[in-house]
C-alpha cells in the first residue's frame, strides 16, 4: 500500500481526471495542493447563508467557530486507491482544525468538503484560490467490490443540510472569555451606577436630617441646658457669722457698793 510520489501524480493526472483542473506546479513532496473553493459557510452566521466568493476574494472563520469549506478542484478517486487529506500548515499555525474526518473513499468523484475548527485566538481568513488543503494518494492491494458510488451534484456545493449542521452560535472557549468580559463590563457598570446612587441618598437624607435635627434636637438640648443650673446644698444650715454685741442706748446699771457718778456743774451766771 505504497503512497504515490509526485511524479506517479504528475503522470497519473496526466491519463486520468484525478484533479480537474489540475496545475503540475502544486504537487509538492507527494501531495497534491487543492485550493480553496468558491462558496463557504460559517456556524456564527445567524442569517444562515452560504458566502459566495468571487477569485481571490477573503473569507473570514472567526475565532471559536466551525466553518464549512469547498474546494475550487473536483477529484476523481480510483477504486484501487484511497487518498488522505489535511490542512496545510499555513492555516493549521492559525489554530485552524480539519474535524471532517482524513481519507476519500475509492470512487469518490467530486468537490471535497472540509469541516474545519477556529481554535486559534484570532480570525482566519483565506482567499478563493489560496492552496490551503493537501491531498495525497495511495494503492490498494486490489480494487475494491464496494467503491463509493453516492456522487451527487450536492457534493459540489453547499446545501441547506450542511447548514442545518452548521446552525447555531457555539459556546468555544473564545466565546464564552468575550462573553465574561462582557459580563464583567456590566457588573462594574453597575457597581458604579449602585455607588452613586447611594452617595446620591445619602447627601438628600443629609440635607434632609439638618434642619430637622435644628427644629427637634435645638429645643432639647437649650432645655436641658436650663435644668442642669447649680443651686446650693440646703442639707447644712448656714453658718452665722459671730458679731459684737450692739451699744445699748441705755447704760449697764453700776455695782451696787460703787460710788453714784459725779454729776457735771452748771456754771454760774454772773
Amino acid at each position: 500500500m505504497p503512497f504515490w510520489s509526485s511524479q506517479t501524480i504528475k503522470s497519473r493526472a496526466a491519463s486520468t481526471r484525478l484533479v480537474e483542473p489540475f496545475d503540475p506546479s502544486r504537487v509538492q513532496q507527494g501531495a497534491y495542493e487543492l485550493a480553496m473553493g468558491p462558496q463557504g459557510a460559517i456556524s456564527s452566521d445567524g442569517h444562515n447563508r452560504i458566502t459566495k466568493l468571487e477569485p481571490r476574494q477573503s473569507f473570514c472563520i472567526p475565532r471559536g467557530q466551525f466553518g464549512l469549506l469547498l474546494t475550487e478542484e473536483m477529484v476523481s478517486i480510483p477504486i484501487n486507491v484511497v487518498a488522505f487529506i489535511s490542512l496545510k500548515n499555513s492555516v493549521k499555525s492559525l489554530g485552524l482544525v480539519n474535524v471532517s474526518g482524513f481519507h476519500v473513499d475509492p470512487g469518490y468523484k467530486c468537490r471535497l468538503k472540509f469541516w474545519v475548527y477556529n481554535a486559534g485566538n484570532q480570525d482566519i481568513h483565506i482567499l478563493r484560490g489560496d492552496p490551503t488543503f493537501l491531498i495525497w494518494f495511495s494503492d490498494l492491494d486490489h480494487e475494491t467490490e464496494d467503491p463509493y458510488t453516492k456522487n451527487l451534484p450536492g457534493h459540489n456545493e453547499i446545501t441547506s443540510e450542511d447548514l442545518r449542521r452548521l446552525h447555531g452560535h457555539l459556546a468555544s472557549p473564545a466565546e464564552l472569555l468575550k462573553q465574561m468580559e462582557s459580563l464583567e463590563n456590566k457588573v462594574r457598570m453597575i457597581e458604579w451606577i449602585g455607588c452613586t446612587a447611594v452617595a446620591i441618598l445619602i447627601a438628600i437624607c443629609i440635607a434632609l436630617a439638618t434642619p430637622l435635627l435644628d427644629y427637634i434636637v435645638k429645643p432639647v438640648i437649650e432645655r436641658f441646658s436650663r435644668g442642669n443650673t447649680p443651686i446650693t446644698s440646703s442639707s447644712t444650715p448656714p453658718t452665722t457669722p459671730a458679731t459684737a454685741t450692739p451699744a445699748s442706748a441705755t447704760p449697764a446699771p453700776a455695782p451696787a457698793n460703787s460710788a453714784p457718778a459725779p454729776q457735771p456743774v452748771a456754771p454760774k451766771q454772773p
